[in-house]
């Protein structure tokens, strides 16, 4: 069972952090694990900062996982919708392995991998992405994959997310939890 919170967080915070923990897997490799925020640093908004962090893990262990050579980046900025609607918008790219359009029609699924010999090599279940596209559905966005074998992969996420004005955002920390309703699935 999958929940959804609605709390203020700061975007920056959650993708610097998600980031740091795969620094020193990217050197191991010997690649360059790079990160492009058009995000202030002040910015709050009101979301679910922990299932966030979760999509952006996954994709970015994914990607450090699949990569080789190169390198894995990993970028965020919003895209402003109505007054205090906002898409904000995560991209984690890599130059590794890449994917056939038939691997990435059966991507999302529940324990689907590209083939059975990328199992063997790099491991995992395929259950991950599917609980991010569910994360991503759950948040009132959605996660869209580009790829070519031998290309690398790009994973664009988009996330529906309120925007907390500085005035309000202290206020609103106090009191969002018991405000917004949770949504359950």
């Amino acid at each position: 069972r999958l929940s959804i919170e609605r709390v203020p967080f700061a975007p920056a915070s959650v993708v610097l952090d998600a980031v740091r923990l795969f620094e020193v897997a990217a050197e191991n490799k010997g690649i360059a694990l790079r990160k492009d925020l058009a995000l202030p640093e002040t910015l709050t908004l009101v979301g679910d900062p922990g299932r966030i962090r979760q999509v952006l893990l996954n994709l970015i262990s994914n990607a450090v996982k699949f990569t080789t050579s190169g390198e894995v980046a990993v970028s965020a900025r919003l895209e402003p919708l109505e007054r205090d609607i906002v898409d904000l918008i995560l991209v984690v790219r890599d130059s590794g392995i890449g994917m056939t359009r038939e691997a990435m029609d059966q991507l999302f699924e529940p324990f689907m991998q590209a083939d059975s010999s990328t199992a063997r090599r790099f491991g995992g279940t395929g259950l991950g992405l599917a609980i991010c596209r569910r994360l991503c559905d759950l948040m009132g966005g959605r996660i869209d994959v580009q790829s070519g074998l031998g290309h690398g992969s790009r994973f664009t996420v988009r996330i529906r997310c309120t925007r907390v004005h500085a005035v309000a955002a202290t206020s609103t920390a106090a009191s969002t939890a018991a405000i917004l309703p949770t949504r359950r699935c």
